[in-house]
């Protein structure tokens, strides 16, 4: 299983007029449609009750009844009629608190009969407003071909934290839309893909856990600490680095100044010169650090100008790093010696010295030859 995208919720759907919902709902099926007319009589049902729970009537609500084929002009036809005996379209069932008998209302009997009054009759109109506007997003998603979240749900329902997540209600509402394949609020999708998620990142993290102890855990493990160190290494180094030219750089700002009143090529040539050996010192350290036993054996020193200078050159001053291509002897040879002209080191025996140099660092390992160029292994 893999982790799932949470639904964008940063825009709104918009609202529906009668005419586009009537369009979209017609294309469900007559199950589909009753399941949505079931969710929505429920939300109505719930919120009558809360409203007239506010007026402290006697009257408890139980029940609205809607005759959605109710003609205005004949409402006697109405299957639906008031205790008065007039056919209604809505018809509100209520029981009396104080003897239990059972009575049928329409809207205008509400408040002659029950005491509920213009003002609640007004809130519930606006309450189901807000219920249709509800729907419209489950509608809407219903259009755009979004079908309910199976996957998210059967893995809840599974390891039995549906109903930790939703109410009992809820939980209704989401079976009877899971039964059609029925899209689901976008804020209760999310909620279900948080909690699946959530399940499946701790279930890796014990699989992790479990996998760090085997051999192969153990291995990786060890290669990790060597990484961290490796790249504190290499971090110290740059730091370093850093240091030589920004020192450098504030002699060149001291020396700009003095080279107006005097001409010093000598002094700058001799800081130049040393800027170029701490430089090659510190990627002599960033590649050999690790084998003191080849630096001994075989005598290659940071020390040695030459040798420092050659290390340098093959490295690219430090920018050829494992699994990179370092410059061949030919390269590095010409700048050692256009170097040379300018500084002069002692790099007597270069050529020869530089063979040695690339011929030491392949046998132990440290650069491994690929095809016609050599590639950094340190």
């Amino acid at each position: 299983m893999e982790m799932l995208e949470p639904i964008n919720t940063d825009y709104s759907y918009g609202h529906l007029t009668k005419v586009q919902r009537a369009e979209i709902i017609k294309k469900l099926t007559e199950s589909q449609k009753q399941t949505i007319e079931q969710y929505k009589r429920y939300k109505v049902n719930s919120m009558l009750l809360n409203q007239f729970n506010k007026t402290g009537t006697e009257w408890k609500f139980l029940e609205e009844k809607i005759n959605w084929n109710f003609n205005q002009s004949n409402p006697n036809e109405s299957n639906l009629h008031c205790s008065c005996g007039r056919g209604v379209k809505y018809l509100y069932v209520c029981k009396s608190k104080n003897n239990q008998e059972i009575k049928c209302f329409g809207k205008n009997h509400l408040e002659q009969e029950a005491g509920i009054g213009s003002n609640v009759l007004q809130d519930i109109r606006k309450e189901k407003h807000k219920i249709d506007r509800g729907l419209d997003e489950i509608v809407i998603r219903v259009d755009g071909d979004v079908f309910f979240p199976t996957e998210p749900y059967e893995f809840l329902k599974k390891n039995r934290m549906l109903d930790i997540l939703f109410s009992k209600e809820r939980m209704e509402y989401l079976k009877e839309f899971s039964r059609e394949g029925l899209p689901i609020y976008r804020e209760d999708e999310n909620k279900m893909i948080k909690e699946f998620n959530r399940i499946l990142e701790k279930v890796k993290e014990q699989k992790h856990q479990k996998w760090l102890k085997t051999t192969e855990g153990i291995q990786y493990l060890k290669e990790q600490v060597i990484k961290k160190k490796y790249n504190e290494e290499q971090e110290i180094i740059r730091i370093e680095r850093q240091k030589i030219w920004l020192n450098n750089n504030d002699w060149f700002n001291e020396q700009k100044n003095f080279e107006r009143k005097s001409d010093n090529k000598e002094t700058t040539i001799f800081t130049l010169k040393k800027r170029t050996i701490d430089n090659a010192k510190v990627t002599f350290n960033q590649v050999l650090i690790h084998h003191n036993d080849v630096t001994e054996k075989y005598c290659i020193e940071s020390n040695c100008d030459m040798d420092a200078l050659i290390i340098n050159g093959m490295f690219d001053g430090g920018s050829v790093t494992n699994g990179k291509t370092i410059i061949p002897q030919e390269t590095v040879i010409r700048l050692l010696k256009m170097l040379n002209k300018k500084f002069e080191y002692d790099i007597n025996g270069l050529e020869k010295r530089v063979d040695e140099i690339y011929g030491i660092l392949e046998h132990e390992g440290i650069i491994k030859k690929s095809k016609n160029r050599f590639i950094a292994n340190y």
